[in-house]
């Protein structure tokens, strides 16, 4: 490498991932014909000799992995040679892109010193294993011709087509290092983690006052904190919290009346298909039927719970009968009744559940002050909350749309969405729709009144197999930009008057951008990823997230930040009992706020640390709240197991308490420590 940006190296032909415009590179474009090359190289004769140095790369799907091991059947290979051993032995393994080949083998190994000479040490046949991760093994090697110096390892094969191939790599003979707690050998040494020192990695660096035992190799950590090297917070009290996608329940809070009676019908018959889709999405998810109804006059029914579909198709039928009888209005004490899902003795299968509310009219009765007096009752796995508005021809938008905005932050504090559809196809719309609310993921948030040439960024990671957009307005348009800057076409699930519902199928991951149109000023965009692939048994990353007041020891948080007290945002990444230990992990989190004129600005950005002994297993730094009532937006980044970025976002107020929050003793806006 040159010891300065000033020196200049001649290449005769290079390659890189990506062209000067910073677009992705075609490997396949000008590729070299296979077989053997040859090129002379000359220096300048008419200047002082001092010499050349020539080295050849090259750039190619075809992969050779290697490494030494001192035993025929080992199969963790070191990059160097064991200097005390006299079965050295060379393992290697060839693939194709992110595949192994099986038409590829290696034929032989050669040990060439380093010298310019480049004189042949010693040469091995290539042998094949069975049950190997390194498929392919050298005879034993010696070190005592290398003589302490560097060598090359050469190893010889033929590829898919029948041609010759060569590969090159350094490495010496020296005595092996075992690096313990995760430290990583390299040239001679042990390269340590965090918080480990010494020769092997042996020695813990003990945190937070923790102290290191007599033998040096374990720390006691003081109250509070825990881990290895007491380096994570420690509950006091683990919470316990369980998160599953299982055994929910499907709600209905429904308006009986005579402008929904024939959209309840409409549910009832199409009711066996939405609950087979919903079964086909995730089996075990729903495990039993909820109904609550309420009339224009503010008369609420108790709560019922049913446990077989058939049984809930029926009642859905016979409360549209009875729904004619009933007036209806373009106002309905919707949330009136949304409250009393509260108080119900049934509330306890409310968490995490699928609640929807079917109306053909807006709410009446919504308020700041009566939002978030409900919201006192949510235990932190709130239910997602969904809002199916039914186009009645009486009620014309504009009047709908009145003084719905609180209303629709609410519904994105629960991860809830407003999806519309015409009475007649309710049941149709409910089938499409309902199936993609499992374990829903908010990718982004955008501003409910930027509809215009609006240009929206989501991390899609590996296992997001789907991603829906839902858009406001008579005839809104999206445009779907890859991270290779190709554009995919998107399939288009529901359409209504006043608004349609796209999915989206990631080829690959990586940063999208959906870039929105609408004819309406408050289009309501939404984008979301479903936290389990249809049918794959794979699972997206999904974070749940909370409000604690106390740093080292609450695990019950709240959903929402309390005005007044020092609060610190904590989240679990949760980790499904089938999969194999996940290598998942959060990193950042950012938080914006929208005052009550409706004015966005970021305001918090803090780095993510672990937490041990809890259920919410990270935790962020320190913030107060700007003003009551703020609305926040709180994102949470973090990579997956194939170290894909993503990121996931929920909604929620800041606001005064009147439960037993700790209040802070200075008077601080935006703490960030």
């Amino acid at each position: 490498y040159p010891s300065d940006c000033s020196e200049e190296y001649s290449v005769i032909c290079q390659k890189h991932m990506f062209d000067r415009d910073h677009q992705p590179s075609n490997l396949g474009d000008d590729d070299l014909a296979p077989g053997k090359w040859w090129f002379a190289v000359e220096t300048d004769f008419g200047g002082e000799y001092k010499g050349c140095d020539v080295e050849v790369r090259v750039q190619s799907a075809l992969q050779v992995e290697f490494g030494f091991v001192d035993g025929l059947r080992r199969d963790e290979p070191h990059p160097v040679a064991n200097v005390d051993s006299n079965e050295n032995r060379v393992i290697s393994s060839i693939a194709i892109g992110q595949e192994k080949t099986q038409n590829s083998f290696l034929q032989n190994f050669l040990l060439r010193s380093a010298s310019n000479s480049s004189t042949l040490l010693e040469a091995s046949t290539s042998s094949y294993r069975l049950g190997c991760s390194y498929e392919y093994v050298s005879q034993p090697l010696s070190c005592d011709l290398t003589q302490g110096h560097d060598f090359s390892v050469v190893m010889i094969g033929e590829d898919d087509t029948g041609n010759t191939f060569q590969r090159y790599s350094t490495s010496l003979c020296t005595k092996w290092y075992v690096c313990e707690n995760g430290g990583a050998y390299y040239n001679g040494e042990c390269l340590c983690p965090d918080y480990y020192a010494g020769d092997l990695c042996e020695t813990p660096l003990c945190q937070n006052g923790g102290i290191l035992s007599s033998d040096g190799r374990k720390c006691t950590c003081p109250s509070g904190y825990g881990g290895d090297v007491c380096q994570f917070v420690h509950c006091e009290k683990n919470s316990r919290t369980y998160f599953t996608n299982d055994e929910k329940s499907l709600v209905f809070v429904i308006e009986k009346s005579e402008n929904t009676a024939y959209a309840i019908q409409d549910i009832s018959n199409h009711f066996t298909e939405i609950v087979q889709k919903m079964w086909d999405q995730h089996q075990g998810w729903i495990g039993s039927y909820m109904i609550l109804t309420f009339t224009v006059d503010g008369t609420i029914e108790p709560l019922d719970i049913f446990y077989e579909p058939t049984q809930f198709s029926m009642y859905l039928s016979h409360l549209s009968n009875l729904a004619y009888d009933y007036p209806g209005s373009c106002q309905m004490p919707i949330w009136k009744a949304l409250d009393s899902l509260f108080d119900s003795p049934l509330s306890v299968n409310l968490p995490g559940s699928e609640v929807v509310i079917v109306s053909a009219a807006a709410p009446s009765d919504v308020d700041l002050a009566s939002l978030q007096a409900t919201m006192e009752k949510f235990d932190i796995q709130t239910p997602v909350i969904d809002y199916l508005h039914i186009e009645a021809f009486d009620c014309p938008v504009d009047d709908w749309k009145k003084d719905l905005g609180d209303f629709d932050t609410f519904l994105s504090t629960t991860g809830g969405i407003i999806f519309r559809a015409a009475g007649a196809f309710v049941g149709m719309g409910l089938k499409e729709f309902l199936p993609t609310r499992h374990a829903p993921q908010r990718l982004s948030y955008s501003d409910p009144l930027n509809c215009k040439d609006n240009d929206i960024y989501i991390l899609v990671d590996f296992n997001m197999e789907y991603v829906f957009v839902i858009l406001g307005g008579s005839n809104p348009k999206i445009e779907v930009e890859t991270p290779l800057k190709d554009f995919v076409e998107v399939s288009q699930m529901w359409t209504t008057d006043q608004q349609k519902m796209w999915m989206i199928l990631p080829q690959y991951p990586g940063i999208y951008k959906i870039t929105v149109n609408s004819d309406v000023p408050d289009c309501f965009p939404m984008i979301y990823g479903t936290g389990e692939a249809f049918g794959y048994g794979t699972h997206a990353a999904q974070v749940f997230s909370g409000f604690i007041q106390s740093y080292n020891n609450l695990d019950t948080p709240k959903p929402y930040a309390v005005y007044g007290a020092v609060n610190f945002p904590v989240f679990n990444l949760l980790v499904r009992q089938e999969a194999e230990p996940p290598v998942e992990t959060l990193y950042m989190t950012r938080m914006s706020r929208r005052d009550s004129e409706g004015k966005d600005e970021e305001s918090y950005t803090s780095d993510v640390d672990r937490r041990d002994g809890c259920s919410y297993t990270y935790v962020g730094k320190a913030f107060t709240c700007v003003a009551d009532n703020d609305v926040i937006t709180l994102s949470v980044s973090g990579v997956d197991s194939y170290n894909q970025p993503f990121t996931r976002q929920s909604t929620t107020y800041c606001k005064k308490d009147t439960t037993n929050a700790m209040k802070s003793a200075v008077n601080v806006t935006n703490l960030l420590f």
